[in-house]
């Protein structure tokens, strides 16, 4: 089961890192004086702090300190509300600008929400949902 929960944030982690590299691909990356650039360096500072801010609770979650789980739950709420934010401010801007530039960008704040959700479902589900070949019956 931890496996699963590590794996499902991995995931996570690298559907937030590919949102930022493509939308510097797009015409947001445009769109400010804080934007970044792709292969700038602010997109892999980015990238870092990303990868950064998932790795090390779950490198503390695998060797066994099961509380982290709690502080990993606050983190994928957060990248939750981001993935949904940025969907949301992606579809206002593609709205009035050619909507095929933003689809990307579109399809994977859709996986990262669906990537997330699925967290959510592996880290709070309960044992009796488990497989038989999981958890053995004792009878």
């Amino acid at each position: 089961m931890k496996r699963n929960i590590v794996l499902a944030a991995m995931i996570s982690c690298l559907l937030f890192c590919a949102l930022i590299i493509t939308a510097t691909l797009t015409p947001l990356s445009s769109m400010g004086n804080n934007a970044n650039q792709f292969n700038g360096f602010g997109m892999w500072v980015s990238v870092g702090g990303i990868l950064i801010m998932y790795l090390i609770p779950v490198v503390i979650y695998m060797f066994g300190l099961t509380w982290m789980k709690y502080v990993m739950v606050v983190l994928c709420s957060i990248g939750t509300l981001v993935f949904l934010s940025a969907f949301g401010i992606v579809m206002v801007i593609g709205w009035f600008n050619e909507m095929s530039d933003f689809t990307s960008v579109l399809v994977i704040c859709g996986l990262g929400t669906t990537a997330n959700i699925i967290w959510f479902i592996l880290a709070f589900r309960s044992d009796k949902h488990h497989s038989i070949m999981e958890k053995p019956n004792s009878i």
